[in-house]
């Protein structure tokens, strides 16, 4: 009796097993945790206590049957997991450059990931599957309760139908929308690059035809984001800071070729002399000779005017003629001659508290926050704050044939804005404060900037020939990954290796 005990208490201790069989999600092995004494069930540490003091160590008889019961219900419950559906078997597409193979081995299935850096795969049940490195789940569901199954890519509150590709890896949805496919493809981009939140905004004929925000404002902050989320807007606040450089241009106070330094009262940086050369031109086409930023003493990278040299120094250098030609600090000067006017009210190059309850924070190549961070100090070429929607209506004024009176500048300034600069730099080159990507010749195919802070990747770009534009914003250092492949899908065969 005593070894029937024994092998009793080993059986009844068995964790117990899911059932995978859709609504049917409980154990069997259950019964063998409960004991039925004095009319009542008793669970399994009051069953062992009672049982302690009897004669024999006690296994009720009526326990015997419990435990063959049991024994069957293991069985059974096994049986039920090892009949997986065979329909599951073969690939599905996640997105227009990821597959997700299922395989059969004997009894088991086994799930491959092609396009993504860390493929490894585990099968939770009949029916899911996870994605430990990207810490996702890989879901499967039927549409309608009928046909084939569809997987179902859930990370960041988001979800990504994927499809069975019938045989062919390019069997994306056609026959739809662009916002449709994108609806499809962006959450698992999001999970393959570890991007918590996707903002974008659509620009058809100059005007803003559709937008969507995708995701969380951070990884451990899991608050959906939405319209008006304030993300780091980067380096794009250089394009709409040249804008309002222009303006001054346009008044006759600020002439592009005259050097910076004469509209000073003591000279920018004495401990480059070089940089007495410089002009507003040679800041907004980045050919300046500065570096992109200084580490300690500034030192020139090249004679001014000779060469690209993509630089904030340059912008900043830019920024304190124009704050001095103004009498205001950046922030202010922009915020009431541009932001406002435009109805940008979610944008500034200055941190506002309101920002606290709604703003993207960064993160790093594997998913990680970064610490939040607050600039305090306005910097024309790198701490704008903004949404996509806002950005967009930037590039409608710059679209715009009739902008309103007190925004427009001459047309003669305006093509300077999107025309090459002389020197040669290939088919990406730089206009006045915009990049300009070229298919030949002279002939600008579109206009673009891009932007990059620790944690944060963003675009801007717009056609000036149709009108059509997109912004998108991301919270990642790997959202230059995820936006290439989105703005691929909105404009195909439009995507370079392109920027600064």
């Amino acid at each position: 009796m005593r070894e029937m005990n024994q092998l009793y208490q080993s059986i009844v201790m068995i964790p117990p097993r899911p059932v995978p069989l859709g609504l049917m999600r409980w154990s069997l092995p259950w019964w063998g945790w409960c004991t039925f004494e004095s009319g009542r069930w008793v669970g399994p540490a009051a069953s062992r206590q009672r049982n302690a003091g009897t004669k024999h160590g006690g296994l009720p008889g009526v326990s015997c049957i419990r435990a063959m019961m049991l024994v069957m219900g293991v069985f059974w419950a096994g049986a039920v997991t090892a009949a997986e559906p065979p329909e599951l078997e073969g690939d599905y597409l996640l997105a227009p450059d990821t597959v997700f193979s299922i395989t059969r081995a004997g009894p088991r299935l086994y799930g491959c990931l092609t396009g993504w850096a860390t493929p490894e795969v585990m099968q939770a049940s009949a029916s899911t599957w996870y994605l430990p490195a990207y810490d996702t789940t890989l879901r499967f569901r039927r549409e309608a309760g009928k046909g084939a199954p569809h997987p179902l890519v859930e990370r960041y509150r988001e979800t990504a139908m994927g499809r069975p590709t019938g045989g062919s890896h390019c069997a994306w949805p056609t026959g739809v929308s662009v916002e449709a496919r994108l609806l499809r493809a962006i959450p698992a981009y999001m999970a393959r690059y570890h991007c918590p939140a996707v903002s974008l905004a659509i620009i058809r004929q100059r005007a803003i035809v559709w937008h969507h925000e995708f995701g969380v404002q951070a990884a451990t902050r899991p608050v959906r984001i939405d319209e008006n989320t304030v993300f780091e807007a980067c380096s794009m606040g250089k394009a709409l800071f040249a804008y309002r450089a222009l303006m001054l241009v346009d008044a006759g106070r600020l002439d592009l070729d005259r050097p910076l330094n004469e509209y000073l009262t003591a000279p920018w940086a004495p401990e480059a002399p070089e940089t007495a050369q410089i002009t507003a031109r040679m800041a907004l086409q980045h050919t300046t000779g500065l570096p992109n930023w200084r580490s300690g003493r500034l030192r020139m990278v090249a004679p001014p005017g000779r060469r690209h040299t993509y630089s904030g120094e340059g912008i900043t250098f830019l920024q304190r003629v124009v704050e001095t030609l103004c009498g205001r600090p950046i922030d202010e000067l922009m915020r009431d001659d541009l932001l406002q006017p435009l109805g940008m009210r979610r944008s500034s190059y200055r941190w506002r508290e309101e920002y606290g309850a709604n703003q993207a924070l960064g993160h790093d190549p594997l998913g990680r926050c970064r610490a939040g961070r607050r600039f305090l100090r306005a910097n024309a070429a790198s701490t704008l704050y903004s949404t996509p929607l806002d950005f967009a209506r930037y590039l409608l004024l710059m679209m715009d044939p009739r902008p309103p009176a007190a925004l427009a500048i001459s047309h003669q300034l305006r093509n300077e804005m999107l025309s090459p600069r002389a020197l040669p730099s290939g088919q990406v080159t730089f206009g006045l404060g915009w990049e300009l990507y070229r298919e030949s010749g002279e002939r600008i195919c579109y206009v673009f900037h891009v932007g990059a802070n620790k944690g944060f990747r963003c675009q801007a770009r717009f056609y000036p020939e149709t009108g059509d534009g997109l912004v998108i914003m991301t919270n990642s250092d790997n959202g230059r990954d995820l936006y290439e492949r989105v703005i691929e899908m909105v404009f195909p065969s439009s995507i370079p290796r392109a920027g600064h």
